[in-house]
């Protein structure tokens, strides 16, 4: 047997799935429809109602853009600019 790797899914995608199944729309149909085993549609919902949109990250590592904070790269830049010295010290 070949060794399947598993399907990722995109936020998107699920976001879409949960508002369909929060509409009403019966999970088995759904999970027929989308080709997404049904266990995965339930974690979905549940994560969506535990932590909104943002709980549906996609699994792995964050993309560099979301590894560090926009806010903690400017207090890093202030923290360097301000301690010139900072480079020699550490050398």
């Amino acid at each position: 047997m070949p060794n399947k790797s598993p399907r990722v899914f995109s936020r998107e995608f699920k976001l879409e799935a949960v508002r369909r199944i929060l509409a009403g729309e019966r999970i088995k149909a759904l999970s027929e429809e989308l080709k997404v085993l049904r266990k995965d549609l339930y974690a979905w919902r549940d994560l969506f109602r535990a932590g909104g949109a943002e709980a549906l990250r996609p699994l792995g590592r964050p993309r560099k853009s979301d590894a560090v904070a926009p806010s903690v790269r400017a207090r890093a830049r202030d923290v360097a600019a301000a301690d010139r010295g900072a480079p020699e010290r550490i050398a």
